[in-house]
C-alpha cells in the first residue's frame, strides 16, 4: 500500500502584529503577503520563510480605520488596492510607500464603511461594496463611478419578488475569471446576487449563505464558492447563471465551522481545483479536494478573518484574530494519495 507522504498543510511561520489583522493578499508575482490592520495601516511582508519581515507600510496620515479588503492590481505586483471602514478606497505604490489615489465614497451619498473589494479580470474596473446596501463599480484609471447596484427592495423576498440589491451590508465581492460583465456580490442579507455590470442588471440570486467576510470565489467553470457565517451548509458551491445549488460541506452535524473567507485553487490539477475555507467558531482552516475530500486540516487559537493563496497553490496566507499572519506551505496530493488521505480522515 501507498504511504502518505509529507504533510498537506505545513505551517511555515507566523508573522506577529501589535494590532487586528483583519485581512491578507498575496502579491500578484507571489513574492509578498500585504496585511491590512485595524489602525489603518499596510503592512507588506517579504521573505515568506523562516525569515520573513516587514518591507513596506503603507499608511495615510488621516486613517485611523479598519483596513477592510486588499487586492493587487492584475497583471502588477508593485500597486494595489485596499478599501477602508472609514469609506475610502485608496491605491498604493508598495515600493515607494505612496498613495496614488484617494476615493471618498460618503461623497457619492453613503454611509459608513466599505467592506467589500474586487478587480475585474483585466484590471479596467474595480467594485466595492459595505453598509450602504450598494455595490459600486469604478472606473480603474479615473477613479469614476460607472455603475451603482442597489439597494435591494425590502421584504422582496419573503413576498416571492427578486430583491434586485442587497437589503443589509455586502460583504463579498467576486468578477467571474473570463467573463468580465459578470459580478457576484453576498452579505448580511442571507443573497447571493448575480449582476451583469455593462447593463447595470440583476441577473439571478440565491438564498442562503449569510456572508461576512471574504466569502465569495468564482471558478472559470462558473461555479460560485459561499462561505457562510452559519451553522447551515457553511460552505457550498452554486453553479451559473442561475446559482443552482451544486456542492456543500461541513455535512458532519459534529463537524461545524462558521466560514469568514474561502477560495478555490488558482491552479487546476487533474482533479480540478483544491478548495480552502477558514473561519470561527471551531477555528478551523480546512483544505477540500476538487471532489469534497478533507485533505488536511488545521486548528488556530483564534478566530480566523481571511485568507488567500498564491497563484501556483503552493502557499497559504491567513488573517488570524490573534494579531498573527499565518503563512502554511502547501503540498497538492495525486489523486491516489487523496483517496488514501481521505479513508485516514474517515477512520
Amino acid at each position: 500500500m501507498a504511504l502518505i507522504a509529507k504533510p498537506v498543510l505545513r505551517l511555515v511561520i507566523s508573522v506577529k502584529f501589535d494590532r487586528d489583522v483583519v485581512c491578507c493578499r498575496f502579491s500578484t508575482g507571489g513574492e509578498s503577503v500585504a496585511v491590512g490592520l485595524g489602525d489603518g495601516s499596510i503592512h507588506v511582508v517579504t521573505h515568506l520563510t523562516s525569515k520573513a519581515n516587514v518591507a513596506h507600510v503603507l499608511r495615510a496620515e488621516s486613517e485611523r480605520t479598519p483596513v477592510t479588503c486588499i487586492r493587487y492590481t492584475p497583471k502588477e505586483s508593485n500597486t494595489l488596492l485596499a478599501t477602508y471602514a472609514s469609506g475610502c478606497v485608496r491605491k498604493w505604490h508598495v515600493t515607494s510607500n505612496k498613495c496614488l489615489s484617494t476615493v471618498n465614497t460618503e461623497r457619492i451619498d453613503t454611509e459608513g464603511a466599505l467592506t467589500a473589494l474586487d478587480y475585474r479580470c483585466d484590471g479596467e474596473m474595480y467594485a466595492v461594496g459595505g453598509s450602504d446596501f450598494i455595490v459600486r463599480v469604478f472606473d480603474s484609471k479615473t477613479n469614476k463611478q460607472v455603475a451603482a447596484l442597489g439597494p435591494g427592495k425590502l421584504h422582496g423576498i419573503d413576498n416571492g419578488v427578486a430583491p434586485e440589491g442587497h437589503t443589509n451590508r455586502v460583504f463579498a465581492l467576486a468578477f467571474h475569471p473570463s467573463d468580465p460583465k459578470t459580478l457576484v456580490s453576498g452579505g448580511w442579507d442571507k443573497t447571493v446576487q448575480v449582476w451583469d455590470v455593462e447593463k447595470k442588471a440583476p441577473l439571478a440570486y440565491f438564498y442562503g449563505p449569510f456572508l461576512g467576510g471574504n466569502g465569495l470565489c468564482i471558478n472559470k467553470a462558473g461555479e460560485v464558492l459561499c462561505g457562510s457565517y452559519s451553522d447551515k451548509k457553511p460552505l457550498e458551491i452554486v453553479k451559473l447563471p442561475s446559482l443552482t445549488p451544486k456542492q456543500s460541506f461541513f455535512n458532519d452535524p459534529n463537524d461545524s465551522s462558521w466560514i469568514y473567507a474561502c477560495q478555490f485553487g488558482k491552479t487546476p490539477g487533474k482533479t480540478g481545483n483544491i478548495i480552502v475555507s477558514a473561519g470561527t467558531k471551531e477555528n478551523l482552516i480546512r483544505i477540500f479536494s476538487a471532489a469534497g475530500r478533507v485533505l488536511a486540516s488545521h486548528v488556530h487559537t483564534a478566530s480566523l478573518f481571511d485568507l488567500d493563496l498564491r497563484h501556483d497553490d503552493g502557499m497559504l496566507a491567513v488573517a488570524a484574530a490573534s494579531k498573527e499572519l499565518l503563512l502554511f506551505a502547501i503540498r497538492i496530493p495525486d489523486e491516489e494519495e487523496e483517496l488514501l488521505i481521505s479513508s485516514a480522515n474517515m477512520a
